[in-house]
């Protein structure tokens, strides 16, 4: 086997994650994967490289560069805030917030937003810092792992069956009057996915115009890579649910 084709049998599995970092020049791409710590030396073409970064996203090590490039801490409070309300129930007042870990950590912050439930974008091995505190509930929600998640995310049902239970739980939330954080490290990849899907999902918005009014109320979401990819699949899930569901009522 040339390298070339090692390469693209080792990186096989994230085909359709890769678009992001097909506009990234070569250069850009080495840079990123030399950060990662990725070994490149079976990359030969473009092509390879891109596969190389789609197989090895890191979205922690993302979440830590965006606060290096403003040098920032991550809990440092600027326009970059450490949790921006995206949408508010017009029944309950209560919001759905995106955020960062600094305020899942922080009950002062938590109290603050009046936030008692709250998403864990994270890894399954992340903490939910106050799990033993009756009065603030938990959401599992590693949506970086979207791929092997055991649902059929190639199928329009499989896809609404993914994201359903996460909305449902924060609707019902909604109802008791409660905020939502949506949280990961930085508040800006995993959550921010999940942010704009919510936005998709509440708001009947097209996965371009959700990305927009998302960015404009919290600035530093930046869905990338293999999220990317869910949104779009979603977006397409969500736009042929409700055609059938206009044909069938007209």
């Amino acid at each position: 086997m040339d390298p070339s084709a090692e390469v693209r049998a080792a990186a096989n599995d994230t085909d359709g994650a890769s678009g992001a970092y097909e506009t990234m020049s070569v250069r850009e791409l080495k840079d990123l994967l030399k950060r990662r710590g990725v070994d490149m030396s079976l990359a030969v073409e473009k092509e390879d490289l891109v596969r190389l970064a789609a197989a090895h996203e890191d979205f922690d090590a993302e979440a830590r560069l965006i606060f290096e490039r403003v040098n920032l801490e991550p809990g440092f409070r600027t326009r970059y805030s450490n949790a921006d309300p995206i949408w508010q129930s017009p029944d309950t007042g209560a919001r759905v917030y995106v955020g960062n870990l600094e305020t899942a950590r922080s009950r002062e912050m938590l109290q603050m937003h009046g936030i008692s439930a709250v998403v864990n974008c994270q890894g399954l091995d992340s903490q939910n810092f106050f799990e033993d505190d009756p009065s603030v509930d938990y959401f599992r929600f590693p949506i970086a792992t979207w791929a092997i998640s055991g649902a059929k995310m190639d199928t329009r049902e499989g896809v609404l069956a993914y994201f359903q239970p996460l909305w449902d739980w924060i609707d019902e939330k909604m109802e008791e009057q409660r905020s939502v954080l949506i949280h990961c490290l930085a508040g800006a990849h995993r959550a921010g996915t999940t942010g704009t899907a919510f936005l998709m999902y509440k708001e009947n918005l097209p996965l371009e115009v959700a990305i927009s009014t998302a960015k404009t109320l919290r600035p530093i979401i930046n869905p990338f890579g293999r999220l990317t990819t869910l949104l779009d699949r979603y977006g397409k899930a969500l736009a042929a649910t409700r055609a059938d569901e206009g044909e069938e009522g007209a």
